[in-house]
């Protein structure tokens, strides 16, 4: 699955709208919008403010998107 789908769908599950994860990760609606489209990849500190906003870890995010071959054991 792709990053921004990833988030998208995690956002979704917690029934956040965007102009809430933004608010809340200190990133822009429409940078948040741009990510789950997959039309902009997002910084670092970008991944991190979301994931924290999310309560999810980074390892969540790169597990989910690396797919069941790459997971660690």
């Amino acid at each position: 699955m792709q990053l921004g789908r990833h988030i998208h769908v995690i956002r979704q599950s917690k029934g956040y709208k965007q102009a809430y994860l933004a608010e809340v990760a200190g990133v822009s609606q429409g940078q948040i919008s741009r990510i789950e489209r997959g039309v902009a990849k997002p910084s670092f500190t970008e991944m991190v403010r979301i994931a924290a906003a999310l309560h999810c870890s980074l390892d969540e995010f790169a597990d989910d998107v690396r797919g069941p071959l790459h997971r660690r054991s």
